[in-house]
């Protein structure tokens, strides 16, 4: 959740680019099998929706990771 949060922020320089790009290629690489993300236990449910929202949308924002907003949704 926070990590996509901090993936949304633009960079001073460019706009159209993220300052941390490090943070979405974590979010690309830290999807669970399930495709969501969050937490690996099943009791943290609320987490994980919203983890997985957060992801999804930060994705979306930069139009990058087409494959595993699909497998998110």
């Amino acid at each position: 959740y926070d990590t996509a949060w901090v993936a949304r922020i633009p960079s001073d320089s460019d706009s159209s680019l993220p300052e941390f790009p490090e943070a979405l290629e974590w979010i690309i690489h830290s999807q669970l099998p399930d495709g969501s993300w969050g937490d690996d236990c099943h009791l943290q449910l609320y987490d994980r929706v919203l983890s997985t929202l957060s992801c999804l949308v930060t994705l979306k924002l930069w139009d990058i990771g087409h494959n595993s907003i699909a497998q998110g949704m």
